[in-house]
């Protein structure tokens, strides 16, 4: 028998998101509900766009080639 490997990132960056959700929309009424689902995208909006920030930062060629980065982000 294999052992089960965990999530990728992707998939668990996605389930804290969903969970996140599922916790906003636990509390109210339906119209509450709207405006939670309405928070909850533009409280996760600028996350989205500082990760691909950064992974655009180290993926440059400079940077992903650098043994300093690499030192640095794994200590």
């Amino acid at each position: 028998m294999t052992p089960r490997t965990g999530p990728g990132f992707l998939q668990h960056v996605l389930l804290l998101w969903r969970l996140r959700l599922d916790i906003g929309l636990n509390q109210g009424k339906r119209p509450r509900k709207a405006l939670a689902v309405l928070g909850f995208l533009l409280s996760a909006s600028p996350a989205l766009g500082l990760g691909a920030g950064f992974y655009r930062l180290l993926s440059w060629g400079p940077v992903a080639e650098s043994p300093a980065w690499c030192a640095f982000v794994l200590n």
